[in-house]
């Protein structure tokens, strides 16, 4: 979404649009294994988690307000940092449960992590396709 808005609204050629998920991308990457240190040193994993899960929530609601390429580069890092939350989920949920159950709750993190891997090609092949205009198939299906 970020890629055609930079190149419809903002005239940015098709090469600089796609340099923002790369950005995403090292983002992300750098704040995985930064999330995963900090976390090993704290108790207070719950809370790293619900900063970063607020973080993306807020930059997203506010992109609309984007309106220069530089704006979609420091959403893209903000974005791409949010989603060191991934690093957490797994230790949290055996944290909540305990080591006792710990199969179960990486069973169900494994079946949410298989659901982001499945529902976006979807949705993305709905909508390169045109083939509904609802997307209901991509968050029923899944």
């Amino acid at each position: 979404m970020q890629v055609r808005h930079a190149e419809d609204d903002l005239a940015t050629s098709p090469s600089k649009a796609g340099l923002l998920l790369t950005v995403m991308a090292l983002s992300a990457a750098v704040s995985n294994a930064a999330v995963g240190l900090v976390a090993e040193k704290t108790k207070h994993k719950m809370l790293i988690l619900q900063l970063l899960l607020l973080s993306g929530g807020i930059s997203t609601m506010l992109l609309s307000f984007y309106k220069t390429y530089d704006h979609l580069v420091v959403y893209m890092i903000v974005y791409g940092i949010s989603l060191g939350y991934t690093s957490l989920v797994s230790v949290i949920s055996v944290n909540m449960v305990g080591i006792q159950d710990s199969t179960d709750a990486l069973a169900a993190v494994t079946l949410y992590t298989v659901s982001m891997m499945i529902g976006p090609p979807v949705a993305g092949f709905q909508f390169v396709c045109e083939t509904w205009i609802l997307y209901v198939t991509a968050f029923t299906v899944v």
